[in-house]
């Protein structure tokens, strides 16, 4: 009884300090990525914008950018 009383707050304070490192490692991870990617396209001479449309017959938005980050986000989140 007695180590349920000082072990469940101690697990809770654990758990929410995990979460909390957990956090700035994603943001620091997704903000590396996005960086690394702005300096391929800027090597490659394309500008950040010209980035996101695809050159063919007209110009269309490349939209699957958008949906691979979103499904990303959204499996990191369910793990």
């Amino acid at each position: 009884m007695v180590y349920a009383l000082v072990g469940m707050p101690l697990f809770l304070l654990y758990l929410a300090n995990i979460g909390d490192i957990m956090a700035k490692a994603f943001k620091w991870t997704y903000s590396s990525c996005c960086r690394l990617r702005q300096r391929r396209q800027q090597r490659n001479g394309r500008s950040v914008r010209q980035a996101h449309f695809r050159t063919g017959e007209g110009d269309q938005v490349d939209t699957n950018t958008k949906e691979h980050t979103i499904l990303a986000q959204l499996l990191l989140m369910v793990m």
